[in-house]
Parts: C-alpha cells; structure tokens; sequence
C-alpha cells in the first residue's frame, strides 16, 4: 500500500475514529510511523456523573486514541482531560493548531452596530441527532434561537448576528424561513467566523470549539441552549454566563444595564494556554 511503499516518519490527523483515518492510524502504527492527533473539537472534564461517559466517548479516538503516539492538547482544559483519561500517554501541549489559529482580517468591515452591544451566536448542532446529549440537536438549535432572538429585540441597545453553516438538516434559507429574527438580530453565513468575533462583546454557544476561541481572545461566552441538560463549564463571574430560555431574558437585562463588566484577564489563564507553550509554528517547525 502507499504507507509502506512511501518513505513516511509521521502521520498527523485530527482524528482515528472512522474512515481513512482510522486505517492509516492503524497502519502507521504497525510499521512503527509516529501517529500524531490533534482533535478538532473540544474537551473538558465534568464533574457529573451523567456528563462524563458521553464526553469520554467524544475524546475516545479523537482526542487520544490506541493508534497515536502523541497526543496534542490545544488548551488547558483538554491537556486535564488527557491527563485523567490517559496519564501514561506522551503528551505535547501546543496552542490551537487544528481550530482558533486564524488571523484576524485586515477588512475594515463592521459587521456590528458600533453603537450596541454586541452578541455573536455561533454553535454546533450535530446533524440526525447525533450525540444529542452534549450537542444540540437541530431542533433545539432552531428553537432555542427563536427564544434567543425575541428576547434580545426587547432591548434597544443589543444586537445579536447569528453565525451559521449549513447541515443536512437544514440550509440558511430554512433557517431564515423558521426564525423571525426581528430589527435587533440576523442570521449571517458568509464571512470568516475569527472576524465576528474579534468584533463582539460576547459569544453565546452551547457546546463548540467556538467557546475556546473566544476564551483564546479574551470574549466572555454566554452559555446558553434551548433545554438547559448539560454546562460546558462551570460558570466563572463576568467570564462564563450559564443561561438557559427560562433566564435569558434576565441576563440580558442585565447586560443591557450595566455593561461593561469590570474583567481580569488573568481571570482567562485556566482556559488558555500561557505565552511560553509552543504555537503553530513551532509544531511545523519540528514535525513538517
């Protein structure tokens, strides 16, 4: 085959879980190639019971696998994860490689009403349900932005965009077909995502690598979802909301009359990697 005819030290996937990947994990590692495996998502320990096998089942072969060699946390919070689930396993913590590494535009655009505050939505709806535990499904997607939408237009001085992609179970003229969005709110696909939020004040998602990036650049997340059966994180004051449809609209009452917080930075640590941990760059620098 063409690993063994090939000249090939390494492989780097983002997952071994399913298709091609999977069988050149496997392959690799019988003619001794180094798996490297970086996962595309995020990680993050709980400590609820009912939240703990489905996370596991997410990592398993994602985040660490039989097949890899080296395992890359992009955060701290997945480099703890690795660290329970796979003590005795080589890990190499690097800041984002496979999500949140993109540059800021240098496009003078404003997506925003510079004179509002600004809400960006972005999270993942898993597609046929899939995993409908720790991911939305579509229809707790829709739903919950329809709740989302009428509440931000009972403030004048609150604008929220809605970052979509398309899934099989839906397109973007479904969604603008099924959701009034109102004068306040607006349903976006095109644009590059690292630019609305470099623009936004805060994200509101309920599970997605979206929440890591928008730690990684210092934005409060607003956790939120349509039914209220599983936290990404703990709450964390001024830095991590947990909102739900019943209480929504009290927390953006809330910010509508008194934002700007008072934010320590510091405050960001436990989510981000520090300056001295190796980016990008270094990771091509040693394995490319």
């Amino acid at each position: 085959n063409i690993i063994n005819k090939s000249s090939a030290k390494i492989t780097i996937s983002h997952q071994f879980r399913m298709y091609e990947p999977t069988l050149i994990g496997m392959i690799s590692k019988e003619n001794n190639i180094k798996n490297i495996l970086i996962s595309h998502g995020s990680h993050v320990l709980s400590n609820k019971s009912i939240d703990q096998e489905p996370l596991y089942i997410q990592a398993k072969d994602i985040l660490f696998s039989e097949f890899s060699s080296i395992n890359i946390p992009q955060s701290p919070m997945a480099y703890e994860f690795l660290k329970k689930y796979q003590p005795e396993a080589r890990i190499e913590p690097y800041k984002p490689i496979i999500w949140g590494y993109k540059s800021i535009s240098n496009k003078s655009d404003s997506y925003f009403d510079q004179k509002k505050i600004k809400l960006l939505h972005a999270s993942t709806s898993k597609q046929l349900c899939l995993r409908p535990y720790i991911y939305e499904t579509a229809f707790e997607y829709i739903e919950g932005i329809k709740i989302l939408c009428n509440k931000v237009n009972q403030f004048s001085n609150l604008e929220l965009i809605i970052k979509v992609r398309e899934t099989k179970d839906y397109s973007i003229d479904t969604l603008k077909t099924l959701i009034d969005t109102g004068q306040n709110c607006k349903i976006v696909h095109s644009g590059e995502f690292i630019d609305y939020l470099h623009q936004c004040d805060y994200l509101i998602s309920f599970s997605s690598t979206t929440i890591e990036e928008a730690l990684n650049y210092l934005k409060p997340v607003i956790l939120y979802g349509y039914l209220d059966k599983y936290n990404f994180l703990p709450e964390e004051k001024n830095i991590i909301y947990r909102s739900s449809t019943k209480n929504i609209g009290n927390l953006l009452k809330k910010i509508s009359d008194e934002h700007p917080f008072l934010i320590n930075n510091q405050n960001f640590n436990k989510y981000i990697w520090a300056n001295d941990v190796k980016d990008i760059r270094s990771f091509i620098e040693k394995y490319i």
